[in-house]
């Protein structure tokens, strides 16, 4: 199986830089054909599936989602574990139909969610997380409120619209 190279590296990093380069352009800075630029991406997207596709990052506080937090969903109290996990995962999928979410991923045992959330407004949040609170399968929510986005903001914008 082919392998990721140096130049490769270089061609992904110029893309996440600004995936609307040209290749003419990525081949004028490394010095290369054009050609090689082009059968390289090809490769890293088909063959590889390195690059899943290229996409317009988005300012969540552009469309009024300035208040966010770290939250983990504890769920569970199921007498088979199995079901726990199973319904952590319908949870997490369902969850992820919600643009506020930027990102869910379980954890631990199977039972625990994470997710990055961004509200439009405080009384949002706390909303959403009382909300939570009342499912009968979640038995745990905790939220760590962001004060100040540091970095990766628009990666939160990726699933605004």
């Amino acid at each position: 199986m082919d392998q990721i190279d140096e130049l490769d590296q270089k061609i992904i990093q110029l893309l996440k830089e600004d995936a609307r380069i040209a290749y003419t352009k990525i081949a004028e800075i490394l010095q290369i054909p054009d050609t090689t630029v082009h059968f390289r991406i090809k490769k890293l997207k088909d063959k590889l599936k390195v690059i899943k596709g290229f996409t317009v990052l988005l300012s969540p506080e552009s469309f009024g989602y300035i208040n966010g937090g770290l939250i983990k969903i504890k769920v569970g109290d199921h007498i088979i574990k199995e079901i726990s996990i199973e319904r952590t995962l319908e949870m997490g999928k369902a969850f992820a139909k919600n643009s506020n979410f930027g990102l869910l991923a379980t954890a631990e045992d199977g039972t625990i969610l994470y997710g990055v959330i961004f509200t439009k407004n405080e009384e949002e949040l706390d909303q959403f997380i009382s909300n939570l609170r009342h499912e009968p399968d979640i038995i745990d929510v905790e939220i760590v409120k962001f004060t100040k986005i540091i970095k990766g903001s628009e990666l939160i914008g990726l699933n605004l619209l």
